[in-house]
């Protein structure tokens, strides 16, 4: 044992261990290591190690955004991105740079694509619960837009032909169908009411109604121009569906023209007859206009799904019922209708409604303070306290021009209350002008 111990202790001398002066050929192998390990190790470790902390931040980060949305999209998502951060990792090792490049791309890229689901999950929840969404949505874009926030819905990640990473949503629909939906489809799913072009069209009525209280003419074809120039930019779908002017579901596009084919000027021979069956007696389909006729009629003017939809038709259709609206407002002032018969006066009878709006310019007469409603439910009064009246539009509040400091006789005129109605008023020395 000696012997031994003396052999590992000469050994271990001969390789300059327990050195305990300098020698310059065992420094030099020192000074070789640690510069090796400098330059070479020390840089490859830390390599290895950034790597491997920048894969799992990428990582992290897809997995955060993408378990906020639920739980069956964090599932979807987590073999799918542990399967980059491999393949990451992999490519650092080899020192494939452009390949490790590449593949940290394509994780931002997904988690960017997460991003951007829950952001049209967030703009779809709250255009529908806040009622910003067109009537014009069928149940079937409903069920599409409501897909991507829907807690139960399943998503499903994975790459296309060049290798981007992808994020479909999986849409069933009524008949148990299955569709994988992007996120362009589900966006393009959502219709938002046309608030801009609602202004637009109001502003233009309302300043007919105010022409026609300077005496100038109701000029058609610059109106006509007018309006299509708003319908060229706006959204037709809401345009069609939505409540864009007067005060009541009446006054909407679909169902005015469906309680009132005359509102526009629809020439039947600009339709596919082919849509229409002939009916008992008839020789052409549009000899008599049947409820069925009518009903086929308005889907085939204002649904985009129908085979038979002409959008250009639409639109000049949208065009002329938006631009006799506009001059049905020319003719409601008082003014325009001084020289006609019972001047400021509405034909009796009048539905419930529209008698309820009466009442309530009315009250607000007898009240004589704050806001008093017009029954066109697009402008109000407002008194000044010295008996005067000025009216204003309510959707800007501005000033609607030659209606400003009328007497009390003057608004009622411009009100337009029903003779029946009229009568009783002219009795009550609430109203009656002083």
């Amino acid at each position: 044992m000696a012997a031994d111990n003396i052999l590992v202790q000469g050994a271990y001398k001969a390789a300059g261990g327990g050195r305990t002066q300098s020698n310059p050929a065992f420094d030099a192998l020192d000074n070789l290591n640690k510069d090796i390990n400098e330059k070479f190790v020390k840089p490859e470790q830390d390599r290895r190690s950034n790597a491997k902390a920048n894969a799992k931040k990428a990582a992290d980060s897809i997995l955060a955004n993408g378990g906020s949305m639920n739980s069956q999209t964090y599932d979807a998502l987590y073999p799918q991105v542990q399967g980059l951060q491999e393949e990451y990792y992999q490519a650092v090792l080899n020192k494939d740079d452009q390949g490790a490049a590449k593949i940290m791309m394509q994780m931002n890229q997904m988690s960017t694509n997460i991003q951007s689901g829950k952001e049209i999950a967030t703009q779809n929840a709250t255009a529908l619960s806040d009622g910003l969404s067109s009537d014009a949505m069928t149940e079937e874009e409903l069920r599409r837009a409501n897909a991507i926030h829907d807690p139960n819905a399943q998503h499903i990640f994975g790459k296309d032909g060049q290798g981007n990473p992808t994020h479909k949503v999986v849409y069933e629909d009524e008949n148990g169908n299955r569709e994988e939906l992007d996120f362009n489809k589900i966006s393009d799913s959502l219709i938002l009411k046309d608030n801009k072009s609602k202004k637009s069209l109001n502003d233009l009525a309302l300043s007919e109604l105010g022409n026609a209280g300077k005496g100038v003419k109701f000029n058609k074809a610059a109106t006509q121009m007018q309006v299509r120039n708003i319908i060229d930019e706006g959204n037709i779908r809401s345009l069609m569906h939505d409540q864009i002017v007067g005060g009541n579901k009446d006054t909407k596009f679909i169902n005015a023209i469906a309680t009132n084919p005359d509102l526009i000027n629809l020439n039947y021979k600009d339709l596919d007859a082919s849509q229409f069956p002939l009916e008992e007696g008839e020789t052409s389909w549009d000899q008599n206009i049947s409820e069925a006729d009518q009903a086929m009629i308005v889907d085939a003017i204002t649904n985009p799904s129908n085979e038979f939809y002409n959008e250009d038709l639409s639109k000049e259709l949208v065009v002329d019922y938006f631009t006799n609206y506009a001059g049905q407002q020319h003719g409601k002032s008082f003014v325009a209708k001084s020289t006609t018969k019972n001047a400021g006066k509405q034909p009796t009878p009048i539905s419930a409604s529209e008698r309820n709006r009466y009442n309530v310019f009315i009250r607000g007469i007898k009240e004589n303070k704050g806001r008093i409603i017009m029954p066109d439910k697009l402008t109000y009064a407002v008194p000044d306290g010295k008996g005067n009246y000025s009216i204003y539009s309510l959707a800007g509040n501005e000033p609607v021009p030659g209606s400003q400091s009328l007497s009390k006789n003057d608004l009622v005129n411009t009100a337009m209350i029903p003779n029946d109605m009229l009568k009783s008023m002219n009795t009550n020395p609430l109203i009656k002008e002083s």
